[in-house]
């Protein structure tokens, strides 16, 4: 796996829920957590992510309201790694989808900076090893994965790692 990526930049809000992400999920629209104009302009940004992009978000990435179930935050995984999403940057993420994240292969960077000083459709690079983001603005750092969630990563999910390690 390349460890410096090039690609185009979205931009999310904060708070994003899993609902918002995958393409087919019902959203309770009487709920006081959905009562934001920003969901179908988030839901839009996502719609427009080409192979190789960057999404970039604020805090609370990849949360469930309480009756969503862990499934849910690994088929959102799972999209985001259909659409080729190069990398997720978010100033954080919630736990259950930070570790689905890295069991399922996909590439994220946690960066506070990031969400503010990206521009969306900017064209950025990422180098995933250091966590710099180079943009307009400058250097953006972030932090890396620590190295053994990076070989899970770089192995393209826990599963292709625990092969590759010898396991079946």
């Amino acid at each position: 796996m390349t460890t410096k990526l090039k690609g185009k930049a979205h931009i999310l809000g904060n708070d994003i829920f899993v609902d918002i992400i995958l393409p087919d999920s019902e959203i309770d629209c009487d709920s006081p957590l959905f009562q934001r104009s920003a969901v179908k302009a988030d839901r839009a940004t996502i719609a427009q992510i080409e192979a190789g992009d960057f999404l970039l978000a604020g805090v609370n990435f990849g949360i469930c309201h309480e009756s969503c179930p862990g499934s849910k935050i690994e088929a959102t995984v799972a999209y985001l790694k259909e659409l080729k999403l190069g990398c997720l940057v978010a100033a954080s993420f919630s736990r259950m989808f930070y570790r689905a994240a890295v069991n399922g292969g996909l590439p994220l960077i946690e960066s506070r900076e990031a969400f503010r000083l990206v521009k969306p459709h900017e064209e950025i690079e990422i180098d995933l090893l250091k966590g710099e983001i180079f943009c307009k603005s400058g250097v953006v750092n972030g932090q890396p994965l620590p190295e053994p969630l990076w070989r899970i990563i770089e192995s393209g999910g826990l599963v292709g790692y625990v092969k590759r390690a010898g396991g079946r």
